[in-house]
């Protein structure tokens, strides 16, 4: 067991690289970025230093069966800049995102740098499904369950002041290598309650979160507390997954080494 006492941002980066891993990842020294070839079949960086051509690999599906192609990539950018008046890091450094054919996309940079490192929040998300919500008018993400995802995992039920079950995606390339099929994460914003579940055996493994600032992904279901200006976020393992019995491969950088 790794990292028991870490930042937030440690374990929501692991959460959204099993639902949907970026086209690049933290390399296993913790410290660098390397380019994700489950994901990439090829990388060609022009001259300029400023574009480069990315090709996806063959057969990558969403958890609904569509197929995952350039588009989604374009769309997941759209989305991005859609949400932010000014673009934070690393999308501040994309000047553009042009779709070649299916399986090939260019990135633009604003300046030359790690390409890399600037990839590594670099997801997608099906345009076709994100399309019907928008023609119907409805708010796509009403229900986390049914976002077609391609990671490992997908989401299979989500409670948003209590706990989010993962089981394993089926359309995953390598799925048959997947040997930890369901997981439940219980979190809580007390002391009291993660304690008291773990001692009464409703989890097998309790972690303590610290993030630096108010604002955060499931923020809203955290308790601030005055420990250095910091807030504690409190997280549990079901019993129902059988984690009890592969503590040695419960990673937290990477949420499940497998």
């Amino acid at each position: 067991v790794a990292n028991t006492d870490t930042y937030l941002s440690d374990f929501t980066y692991a959460l959204r690289e099993v639902l949907v891993p970026a086209l690049s990842r933290v390399s296993y020294n913790g410290y660098t970025y390397e380019y994700n070839i489950d994901l990439i079949d090829d990388m060609v960086p022009l001259d300029d230093f400023l574009t480069a051509t990315i090709t996806l690999k063959d057969d990558i599906k969403f958890s609904n069966g569509d197929p995952l192609i350039a588009e989604d990539f374009k769309a997941y950018y759209e989305m991005i800049k859609s949400m932010y008046s000014v673009l934070p890091e690393p999308w501040s450094l994309i000047s553009s995102v042009e779709v070649v054919c299916d399986s090939v996309f260019t990135i633009k940079l604003t300046d030359r740098c790690d390409i890399a490192s600037v990839l590594h929040e670099f997801r997608a998300i099906s345009k076709r499904w994100l399309d019907d919500f928008v023609k119907k008018g409805e708010d796509p993400f009403e229900h986390i369950s049914e976002i077609p995802v391609y990671g490992k995992y997908q989401v299979e039920r989500f409670e948003s002041d209590y706990r989010i079950r993962l089981t394993a995606n089926e359309c995953y390339l390598w799925a048959a290598d997947t040997l930890i099929t369901d997981i439940d994460i219980y979190w809580f914003s007390d002391v009291p309650s993660n304690m008291m579940g773990f001692q009464a055996g409703e989890f097998d493994i309790s972690f303590n979160f610290i993030e630096m600032d108010d604002e955060g992904f499931l923020e809203w279901s955290s308790e601030c507390h005055q420990y250095d200006d910091r807030s504690r976020f409190f997280l549990g393992i079901g019993k129902e997954s059988p984690l009890c019995r592969n503590y040695g491969e419960l990673q937290l950088q990477g949420l499940i080494k497998i």
